[in-house]
């Protein structure tokens, strides 16, 4: 069948992208931190107007990687939901908390470095205050937090999560025999 051969490319092709994107996220998280150690490639010096909110967009999109994309390739590549219906419940919502948080860093990576860029010395007095980074991190996360409290909401007015027999993923659906 078509679709299902399509299905199980797109699995494969998440699976794929996942990887990598693991791969990758990790290894900035651990080279970015040395260098910035290290006085390398002048990551020290703007650590906490650029390098924090490019770590930080990792670390979210590392927890994308892992809690979204890799899981819905697995999910696409199977006949049946190979991690029940608690599992889709934690991959769609980890899906959506990390997939708003995730947009909404690499925003605050592009903002931080143009203000870098055109305000320096007033970014740089902004970003010297520790409450003002975390006001700037938490506005990655609270987003996120209110679409999972949306998508909860979405559940308990009858549409769970659960494997979706169309797609072959998890989804918020109704019950695959529901005709």
């Amino acid at each position: 069948n078509m679709t299902d051969t399509a299905r199980q490319i797109s699995g494969a092709w998440l699976i794929l992208l996942g990887t990598v994107g693991i791969l990758g996220n990790l290894i900035t998280i651990i080279t970015i931190p040395y260098a910035a150690n290290k006085k390398r490639h002048g990551l020290d010096k703007n650590y906490y107007t650029t390098t924090i909110f490019i770590l930080h967009f990792s670390f979210i999109d590392l927890l994308h990687c892992l809690f979204m994309v890799v899981p819905q390739g697995i999910l696409y590549s199977s006949e049946s939901s190979p991690f029940g219906i608690y599992g889709c419940k934690f991959i769609i919502y980890g899906g959506v908390v990390t997939l708003v948080a995730d947009m909404l860093a690499i925003a605050i990576v592009a903002l931080s470095r143009c203000l870098d860029m055109v305000m320096h010395q007033k970014w740089t007095e902004f970003c010297d205050r520790k409450r003002n980074i975390v006001m700037l991190l938490l506005i990655a996360w609270v987003p996120g937090l209110i679409a999972l409290l949306i998508s909860l909401i979405i559940e308990w007015h009858g549409v769970e999560p659960g494997w979706n027999c169309e797609t072959g993923g998890c989804g918020f659906v109704r019950s695959c025999t529901h005709d």
